[in-house]
């Protein structure tokens, strides 16, 4: 008989296993595992058909309950690998998120670092302002969040840092620098004779440019005159085209001695050479000679310690020179012999200067000015001296007269200037360089404005009345030349390593309008590209709307004088048209098109003794208030400018057509305290009181009409129980919110007659907000609380929400979506509240009273300014404070440009209305146009160690510092 011996001992071997398992209570670790459970398996299928190859029932139930067991320990297996695998990623994705946190706090740190770094440089030293600015620029490249202190160091660093409008890139030191007299063409000299002719707009060179026989001394064009240039060597004055580069005629040999500059008349036609000769030249250009006609003999030996000086009259009549210590002045022409001589106190250098209206002609006599009035010489107009006798002045630092001749300015110290009011014979100002002088100019058109340059590696310019730095124009070596341009706007420099045409003010906004009169109101023109201000409201010289745009539009400054005071200002919502009212008449004006487009003149003009007398006694002062300022009262516009609505001292209510400039009608006998014009202007209310209306105005029963402006028909009358103050309308013109004298807001449907649909207490003098969707209304609920109510029910939606220690809500805002509101105190404090619900999600605290507040478009940014000065801007997401704009005086009026982005802030506090930016981007960017230095690797490893800056792309030669 066959028999299967593997099959048998396989059976065998797995009948004890299966009894050993039985025996055992079926115990799991007697169950098979790993090969032993796959041989089993193998050895049940090949049992087949065979009845003699049969298995147990008890071994079939071993061989699966062994396979049950091996699934369950796999599935546990799995389960563990797959918990290991989850705790590993888990644990990876903490690691991960604690790498970016680190790196995230460490970007942090090191932004806040480079921040304080870029205060402390700021103040060490003159010529550190490139580097301050530099870091506080890499602390807003770095900052991974929008950070308030990356800001505000950026802010501090360009106040007194221009724009750079130019580099001229010469090679050689540059020792002169001037400009032509239409201001399009920069001249640069070096110190090598090299000499070249610039666009002042571009910078791009116009012509080959030149190189003389002789070191390079001075540079100027001649009057009137744009392609040619004439310059000092040490020997020679040479005329040279721009266009070509070529000298014009010979050159005009100096008297031996060294050449230090020369004198030109203010026609172009006469030149004289200064030096340390004893002999002044004087050469006549028209006649095209190369030969002097006059030889001035000055007194004493050529010297190199003593240098003449020379200077024509401004009417070219008057030729003055100086040398040690006398003073010869000729007639122009009359070269045989001088008008007067005139003994001085001895001197090495004694610069002169003709005032521009002839009137005197100042020198310098070491720290002191002497002003000798013209054609009578020997006669002194003033002496001007200062009261400390420190050391003398720079000697080859020019005196200075200013545009009018009020003052005179001259180096009183190695560092100083002192600048004198001539009239009153007294020092106005003293300013010190820091570093030894180099240069001295009055702006041409501005009395009160001047610069300076010094060894210090800087040119500055200043205000003479508060002795304010306006601009530090930076270099990295001492700067030799200055000039202004011809409208004052710019200013060039030049020094050994750059020539520089730098704005001759630091602007640390986009754009600023100041005005005496105090700015009330400030806001950016739809075009976003345009600043708009009015002032006057609290004087009666009148005030003025002015605007100056930017961005490649027309920069001069318009002004729109208005006569006598304010009495209301308004404007569209989208700023694009303003209207004012001021004695008898309305103004209407076009933002975008910078003119104004409507004049409405109430005619007649009133009787006031005709309305004293209808009016009687009793109405006394408030007639007198009214001759004071100003008849008409209140001014209403519609969104697209065509209607405006003006009420008069005679209780004349009139509706106006801007655009056709012509009156639509008169609503006789109804004074309008209050009045509205919808959006749209289809719509108008007005608060109408009866004639016998007492001073009293909680005594009042108005009653608000509402009618088409463009018709007069009404829509309705709306009865109040006291007087009604304040009026508008919703953005859809559905409803109407009035306000009582009694501390009530009431809500009316305009859907027929008028329908009250709420009633909500108001307190305060801020005016209640409806959003723009007509849905909410923001009021003060009582003295301590402010609460937003349902506009169709007058149920509250928010809870009451505390206005902080008791303070007056200043001032309430809606963003544009209705889902968020905020309200400021007197206090200063600022809360954003979520909507539905109310509840608070962000605030921010000022250190003076809230005085306006502004959503912008996209909800995410508040904007407030406040009595403490500053306008500051909250991220509300992120509940922090990430932009700020100081003033010198309380801040009025908020708003947002309306260009994509709102790139633009308005504000308006004090004399000042600006317009600035805000975004990160946008203030790296206007950062690096105002940094004219780059810096080497060595610097910025002190404050970055291996890693290269990434604020600012390279600009200009690496400073030698």
């Amino acid at each position: 008989m066959d028999t299967d011996l593997d099959w048998v001992r396989a059976q065998s071997r797995l009948l004890v296993r299966a009894g050993e398992w039985e025996r055992g209570q079926r115990d799991p670790s007697a169950l098979l595992r790993g090969r032993e459970l796959k041989d089993a398996e193998q050895w049940l299928l090949s049992c087949g058909q065979d009845s003699k190859r049969q298995a147990t029932a008890q071994q079939i139930e071993y061989v699966v309950v062994s396979r049950q067991g091996e699934n369950r320990r796999r599935t546990v297996a799995l389960g563990a690998t797959g918990a290991a695998l989850v705790i590993a990623i888990a644990l990876g994705i903490f690691a991960w998120w604690q790498r970016n946190n680190a790196k995230f706090e460490s970007a942090v740190a090191l932004s806040r670092q480079l921040a304080a770094q870029s205060e402390m440089v700021r103040t060490q030293r003159a010529d550190m302002l490139p580097l301050s600015l530099a870091l506080a620029v890499e602390s807003l490249a770095r900052s991974p969040i929008r950070s308030l202190e990356a800001d505000q160091a950026v802010r501090h660093a360009w106040a007194s840092m221009p724009r750079v409008v130019a580099r001229l890139g010469h090679e050689g030191e540059a020792v002169g620098v001037a400009y032509s007299a239409d201001g399009t063409r920069v001249a640069t000299l070096t110190a090598q004779g090299a000499g070249r002719v610039w666009n002042a707009v571009t910078g791009q060179p116009i012509g080959p440019g030149w190189k003389g026989d002789n070191h390079g001394v001075a540079i100027a064009f001649l009057p009137g005159d744009t392609n040619t240039v004439m310059t000092a060597s040490a020997k020679t004055l040479e005329r040279w085209n721009a266009a070509t580069g070529q000298r014009s005629g010979r050159p005009l040999e100096a008297p031996p001695g060294l050449v230090t500059g020369f004198a030109i008349s203010a026609d172009g036609r006469h030149v004289a050479s200064v030096g340390r000769a004893n002999e002044v030249r004087v050469w006549d250009l028209v006649a095209d000679g190369d030969q002097p006609i006059a030889a001035i003999q000055m007194s004493g030996h050529p010297n190199d310690q003593i240098e003449t000086s020379a200077a024509f009259s401004r009417d070219g009549r008057y030729f003055a020179a100086t040398r040690r210590g006398t003073l010869t002045v000729f007639e122009v022409g009359e070269w045989g012999r001088p008008l007067a001589e005139v003994a001085l106190p001895a001197a090495p250098i004694l610069p002169l200067a003709f005032s521009s209206d002839n009137r005197f002609l100042a020198v310098r006599l070491g720290r002191a000015v002497q002003l000798r009035r013209v054609r009578d010489w020997e006669s002194v107009l003033a002496s001007l001296d200062v009261p400390d006798r420190g050391g003398g002045g720079v000697w080859r630092v020019p005196l200075a007269i200013s545009a009018s001749g009020r003052y005179v300015a001259s180096a009183t110290g190695e560092d100083s200037v002192t600048v004198w009011e001539v009239d009153a014979g007294k020092p106005a100002v003293t300013v010190r360089q820091e570093g030894k002088l180099t240069g001295l100019q009055f702006s041409p058109q501005f009395d009160d404005v001047f610069a300076t340059a010094g060894e210090d590696g800087t040119a500055r310019t200043w205000m003479v009345g508060s002795a304010r730095e306006l601009a530090r124009m930076t270099h990295g070596d001492a700067v030799r030349a200055i000039a202004f341009s011809p409208t004052a706007a710019l200013l060039a420099t030049s020094a050994a390593e750059a020539a520089v045409i730098w704005e001759s003010t630091a602007h640390p906004d986009v754009v600023a309008i100041e005005n005496q009169d105090g700015v009330a109101r400030a806001w950016i023109s739809p075009s976003g590209r345009c600043l708009w201000t009015a002032s006057g409201f609290e004087n009666d010289r009148g005030g003025s709307v002015l605007s100056r745009c930017w961005d490649g539009a027309d920069t001069t400054l318009l002004r729109i004088p208005v006569e006598g005071r304010w009495t209301s200002l308004t404007s569209t919502p989208d700023r694009r048209f303003i209207a004012g009212s001021r004695g008898e008449a309305a103004v209407v004006w076009d933002t975008v098109q910078r003119k104004q487009v409507a004049h409405l003149e109430h005619v007649p003009p009133l009787d006031w003794t005709e309305i004293e007398r209808q009016r009687g006694p009793r109405h006394d002062l408030k007639l007198q208030r009214l001759k004071e300022e100003g008849s008409v009262r209140v001014i209403a516009i519609s969104d697209d400018g065509r209607y405006v609505i003006t009420t008069r001292a005679d209780q004349i209510t009139r509706v106006w057509d801007a655009v056709d400039r012509r009156e639509v009608f008169d609503l006789p006998r109804e004074p309008g305290p209050a009045i509205a014009l919808s959006p749209r202007g289809s719509l108008a209310a007005i608060a109408v009181r009866p004639d016998d209306a007492p001073e009293d105005n909680s005594r009042e029963r108005d009653t608000v009409r509402v009618f088409n402006p463009s018709t007069g028909a009404d829509r309705g009358r709306l009865r109040h129980s006291r007087a009604v103050e304040q009026l508008f309308f919703s953005n859809d013109e559905q409803t109407l919110v009035t306000v009582e004298a009694g501390n009530t807001a009431r809500t009316w449907a305009l859907d027929g007659k008028g329908r009250e649909m709420a009633t909500v207490p108001h307190f305060g003098f801020a005016p209640p907000r409806l959003s723009g969707d007509g849905k909410y209304l923001l009021s003060r609920a009582d003295l301590e609380h402010v609460r937003v109510w349902d506009a169709g029910t007058g149920q509250p939606v928010s809870p009451v929400l505390p206005a902080v220690a008791a303070g007056d809500p200043s001032a309430f805002a809606f963003s544009r979506d209705a889902r968020r509101f905020a309200f400021g105190t007197a206090q200063g404090i600022v809360n954003v509240a979520g909507l539905p619900g109310g509840r608070v999600i962000a605030q921010l605290s000022h250190a003076g009273a809230v005085s306006a507040l502004a959503f912008s478009d996209d909800g995410r940014y508040l904007v407030t300014g406040s009595e403490d000065a500053t306008a500051r801007i909250l991220d509300i997401d992120a509940n922090r404070e990430i932009a700020r704009v100081a003033h010198s005086a309380p801040v009025r009026d908020v708003s947002w440009s309306a260009d994509d982005g709102a790139r633009y802030l308005a504000t308006a506090g004090g004399e000042a209305g600006r317009a600035s930016l805000w975004w990160p981007g946008d203030l790296r960017d206007e950062a690096c146009r105002r940094i004219s230095v780059a810096f080497s690797d060595r610097v910025w490893s002190r404050y970055l160690g291996s890693e290269r800056p990434v604020g600012c792309p390279v600009v200009g030669a690496p400073s030698k510092r």
